[in-house]
């Protein structure tokens, strides 16, 4: 179990300032305002760096930047402008996904004009040089700002205040966050009163972290906001999976949304201070060095970028693996739409799933408990500020569970516990500018996308009671060895880390792939009319990090039926 904060699980450094917040979202604007204008401006005689690229490739790569950054430990200026402190990896990155964005859309009706692959890497660079600049300017100011209070700085020294309001003609309300007149931050009371209770800092400097925090997830929405990049699971969603699967822990999610006390969040800097765990896969401290000592049942919609969620689904298989032999129960509850499969231009299915990780189709089948398809245009997701709402998926999903020998005793599943935890995010239709989409009827058994032949009835087993929760800091989870678990003859190679998040090769030299042999296969696929699914430049630019997993000569478990 969790002690308390004052463990590395949830170490933080200091609470961020709210001028150093506020400079960081004008600093976010100033960047994105750069390539509208610079856009509407450009023309293919004189194509500007800028102007080459729009608006939303570049939010696009700002993104996958910060999921990199958030589980890498290479030093950068600012967690949300993207600024490695080498700048060279900086360079090469955006080269890279401006490639990849452009290739993804070639065929689309956002089709971008022909474009010349070395505009592409002066775009690159020139992104590059301008997001360093940002991030100097913000960094200079920031630590100008620490410099100019005292070390024993309170919320009310620095004139941060916070009043309820009551909305909705009275039927809610919520926190605004105040900082002298100058700028709010608000969040709902029930929103308010959770991250209270969770607040791990000096009592007289909440406000603070609450508004640095809010603010932060705001910066983060001129990003994500409109697209799928903003997905989140409902809390409809959520409480069932606490029902059914006995849930008490979230992958990728921030403290405003997060459903219970136990999570890993985006932001370690603003997050840590409320009782997240550093973000699941981050080097020597991330939150899967908790759950390989506690084990649990975890909900987990990974970031919507193919490379990370692709090595989200290896860390979970090296962690079933390491946990069935200890005896640590373990589940993990996945929903994972077509973002997170390369290669794929219609909804995955089971067989796909070996895309995220070719031992689901081998050694490690014995984990897959099921996995469901969600039909594109029938199901939805939750985005948008505050609570959120219902937002219809275009694409596919799957549904997929995977658990080791002792998680399926602890956290046991039928037909009737999926059905429900599908139709929380099935949809009937969804009326033009009505009310919330409605749920689809239950469903019965043996719906869609059997994993397994039926060949045999499931067999019922008894979970052992469920406890409370305490407030922070524990698992709710019985850690035991089972003396009848099957012995597991297992020789696969574990990871060390998630993955290497700068993607320029430099750790494996037999497989060092530049940007320049990267513009070669660009080239030589991009313009000549191939179909878009065709080719993956983040892929290509990614040959052999982490390795290929070596799969063991063990026994191989035989499933029959659904849930095997």
């Amino acid at each position: 179990t969790f002690e308390g904060k004052s463990t590395s699980y949830f170490r933080y450094e200091h609470v961020e300032l709210p001028s150093v917040a506020i400079y960081q979202q004008e600093k976010l604007s100033e960047l994105l305002s750069r390539y509208s204008m610079a856009r509407n401006g450009t023309s293919a005689s004189h194509p500007d760096p800028m102007g080459v690229v729009d608006d939303c490739t570049v939010r696009t790569v700002i993104y996958k930047w910060i999921v990199r950054a958030s589980h890498d430990t290479s030093d950068f200026l600012d967690p949300v402008i993207p600024s490695w402190s080498d700048k060279d990896s900086l360079i090469a990155f955006l080269q890279r996904q401006l490639m990849s964005e452009t290739q993804c859309m070639l065929g689309t009706s956002q089709s971008p004009p022909i474009l010349n692959i070395e505009i592409l890497k002066d775009a690159g660079a020139y992104l590059a040089d301008l997001c360093s600049s940002l991030a100097k300017d913000l960094s200079e100011f920031r630590t100008k700002c620490r410099q100019q209070v005292s070390n024993d700085w309170t919320d009310s020294s620095i004139n941060i205040t916070a009043n309820e309001v009551m909305v909705n003609g009275g039927n809610a309300s919520v926190v605004v966050i105040d900082w002298a007149g100058r700028a709010q931050a608000c969040a709902t009371s029930a929103v308010f009163v959770k991250l209270r209770d969770r607040y791990g800092g000096a009592p007289n400097q909440l406000l603070s972290a609450m508004f640095a925090m809010v603010k932060r997830y705001e910066t983060m929405r001129m990003l994500v906001t409109g697209t799928n990049m903003d997905y989140r699971l409902s809390p409809l969603t959520l409480s069932t999976l606490d029902r059914e699967l006995n849930v008490t822990m979230q992958l990728w999610v921030d403290p405003l949304s997060v459903h219970g006390s136990n999570f890993c969040g985006i932001f370690p800097d603003v997050d840590l201070i409320f009782g997240s765990l550093q973000p699941f896969g981050k080097e020597d401290t991330g939150g899967d060095t908790a759950i390989l000592q506690h084990g649990g049942s975890i909900a987990v919609l990974p970031p919507l970028d193919s490379i990370s969620a692709s090595l989200y689904v290896r860390r979970i298989l090296d962690l079933l693996e390491a946990t069935e032999k200890n005896g640590v129960a373990l589940s993990f509850a996945l929903f994972l739409p077509l973002e997170c499969f390369r290669d794929l231009s219609m909804g995955p299915t089971a067989n796909d799933l070996y895309l995220l990780d070719p031992r689901l189709d081998n050694s490690h089948r014995m984990f897959t408990r099921c996995a469901e398809v969600l039909p594109a245009g029938q199901h939805t997701y939750y985005c948008g500020d505050g609570d959120g709402r219902r937002e219809l998926s275009q694409n596919g999903s799957l549904f997929v569970l995977l658990q080791n020998s002792m998680g399926r005793l602890r956290f046991s599943v039928d037909e009737t516990s999926v059905s429900n935890i599908i139709n929380t995010v099935m949809i009937r239709r969804i009326p033009n500018n009505g009310p919330d989409p409605s749920p689809v009827p239950p469903l019965s058994p043996g719906f869609s996308n059997n994993l397994f032949d039926s060949n045999r009835q499931y067999e019922q087993l008894q979970a052992p009671p469920r406890t409370s929760m305490p407030n922070h800091n524990k698992f709710n989870v019985d850690v035991a060895v089972n003396p009848f678990l099957p012995e597991q003859k297992s020789g696969s190679r574990r990871r060390g880390r998630l993955f290497e998040l700068v993607d320029d090769g430099d750790d494996d030299n037999n497989n060092n792939v530049d940007v320049d042999a990267v513009s070669g296969i660009f080239n030589s696929l991009m313009f000549q009319n191939s179909p878009p699914q065709d080719v993956d430049i983040e892929a290509i630019s990614l040959m052999g990090i982490g390795g290929t997993p070596i799969s063991g000569d063990g026994d191989l478990h035989q499933h029959h039926g659904r849930f095997g």
